[in-house]
């Protein structure tokens, strides 16, 4: 299985230099800044979003989930996406939502995918407990626990309006 992985991310990193290369002799007239933005360009394009959008009050270094159940207003609140869902069993999701500052796992395998856009949206990752819709997400900004996290209603158009 690790030999499986392990030839998966050999052939991810070669496609990516193959791609450079590509790049660079396609755009040999050009700076190395326009080569650089163009390869992060196209890897923003390849990376899956859930679909799942909005906006939403984060709260940094949140303890508990009732921190993130706050009155706000409504200037406060970022747009988001959704880059990964991950579903936890009942006691784990407890388990998380009464200690938000423990590293986890789960986070820390998927936090490479999160961050702020240039256009300003906060990707980041939906931590739900399995069979419902509401849940927490979460921008680990590097971290393995969530440095920033916001509470999800579990209904797209109105997350905006819950608490």
């Amino acid at each position: 299985m690790s030999n499986k992985k392990d030839t998966a991310a050999a052939n991810g990193k070669n496609n990516l230099l193959v791609m450079m290369i590509e790049l660079k002799e396609k755009c040999r007239h050009h700076d190395c800044s326009f080569i650089r933005g163009h390869a992060k360009e196209e890897a923003g394009n390849r990376m899956k979003m859930t679909g799942i959008q909005g906006t939403a009050f984060f709260v940094k270094q949140p303890s508990r989930m009732e921190e993130l159940r706050v009155p706000h207003r409504f200037e406060r609140r970022k747009p988001f996406a959704v880059v990964k869902t991950i579903k936890l069993s009942k006691m784990d999701y407890e388990n998380f939502v009464t200690d938000l500052c423990a590293d986890r796992p789960f986070i820390e395998e998927h936090k490479k995918l999160c961050g702020i856009g240039p256009d300003g949206v906060w990707r980041c990752l939906l931590v739900q407990r399995r069979g419902k819709s509401d849940g927490v997400l979460v921008m680990p900004d590097g971290k393995n626990y969530p440095k920033y996290a916001a509470f999800y209603c579990g209904r797209e158009q109105a997350n905006r309006n819950c608490l």
